[in-house]
């Protein structure tokens, strides 16, 4: 079976697959393709199809990892060399070979090691861990709380969010089990 959601994205249930939707994608593709052709690539075209390819990277985060002079060239702050032209136009072509990667396995096991990075250019950090933190399972006992319905305590706190869509003010709430 076979579900398109209404932002786009496509649930693939017999391939077990989250992504964006094969008629994006083929339109996606398409387009690239067509910049890739004309003689000269235009900043704006090339910010409007990286605005479209950040999407479909949504659902594999990596692949982001693909776009370094594609960025530099849209901030408007390097020259358009033909050096750096020659980059985006390559870095374009890539994304179009990755696309059928740009999905989400929704079959993936959880890995029983867990590296993160600080994601900078110099390589500033690496994290590594193998069990849980007290933290993780806090977070784990409350989501499993919160998933059997339990209800949270209402607290007397009036909540301010001066930074909404960091979200950390909210997660130490769930975590506490309290409700603002």
């Amino acid at each position: 079976f076979m579900i398109n959601l209404k932002i786009g994205a496509e649930i693939n249930g017999e391939m077990g697959t989250l992504g964006i939707s094969t008629a994006k994608l083929e339109k996606l593709c398409l387009t690239t393709l067509w910049a890739l052709a004309q003689p000269r690539i235009e900043r704006k075209t090339v910010q409007i199809i990286a605005g479209r390819w950040m999407f479909a990277l949504q659902f594999k985060r990596p692949g982001m990892s693909l776009l370094q002079a594609v960025w530099k060239y849209v901030g408007g702050k390097e020259k358009a060399t033909e050096k750096l032209l020659r980059q985006v136009r390559g870095e374009l072509f890539s994304l179009v070979c990755c696309a059928p990667l740009f999905q989400c396995n929704l079959r993936a096991t959880v890995a029983p090691l867990v590296v993160a990075s600080d994601a900078s250019n110099s390589g500033g950090a690496v994290g590594v861990s193998e069990t849980l933190t007290q933290e993780g399972k806090d977070f784990v006992s409350t989501t499993e709380r919160i998933e059997r319905g339990i209800p949270c305590k209402p607290a007397p706190v009036l909540l301010v969010s001066l930074f909404n869509g960091i979200g950390g003010c909210f997660r130490a709430y769930d975590v506490s089990g309290l409700l603002p």
